[in-house]
């Protein structure tokens, strides 16, 4: 499909119920950069904008209600991987169940579908140490982050979507993933 351009959507995306500001974000980004991500929707749970992670700083995550970031180490495994703060738009990655439809709204104006396969959380073993070994909440076995990283981005053309679980004061006191594979 050819770029949309900045003026016009397809009508397929001009059809869902995309909130203006993520439409007019994918309208700006569209002429620039066609393959970005810039929203990401699920009917009845959320509606966001997707901004994408400076490529000098891995670890930014976008702090405004209303976005996710784009995890652009997930693009290495041409997988998609969003994170947004639990305390942001990521407290509603929450709300996202098994089978629950996702669409991403592309730059360009496509569309991607995908339906949720997969829901996991982890502890954090050393807060603050991104590079933290985990146990498994489901299976409370040890994983390091490698193992970790590779479970849940390095499988081209999935979605995953990644915030922190919250206990007590810890905002970061663990890890919850919601895993979309295509439809």
């Amino acid at each position: 499909m050819a770029p949309a351009g900045p003026a016009a959507m397809p009508a397929e995306t001009a059809a869902a119920p995309w909130p203006a500001q993520i439409l007019d974000a994918c309208r700006q980004e569209g002429s620039a950069q066609p393959g970005l991500v810039c929203g990401l929707y699920a009917a009845g749970v959320l509606a966001v904008q997707v901004v994408q992670q400076p490529a000098n700083d891995p670890a930014y995550i976008a702090a405004q209600l209303g976005t996710a970031t784009q995890f652009h180490r997930a693009d290495l495994y041409s997988a998609v991987g969003l994170l947004a703060h639990n305390t942001l738009s990521g407290r509603d990655f929450f709300k996202l169940l098994p089978g629950q439809k996702l669409t991403l709204l592309y730059a360009d104006g496509h569309v991607a579908r995908f339906h949720v396969s997969q829901i996991g959380d982890y502890q954090r073993l050393q807060l603050a140490n991104l590079r933290s070994d985990f146990i498994s909440l489901a299976t409370n076995q040890r994983v390091t982050a490698d193992q970790v990283f590779a479970q849940y981005y390095e499988q081209p053309h999935r979605l995953t979507l990644q915030t922190c679980i919250q206990r007590g004061d810890v905002a970061d006191w663990g890890v919850h993933f919601v895993v979309a594979d295509p439809d």
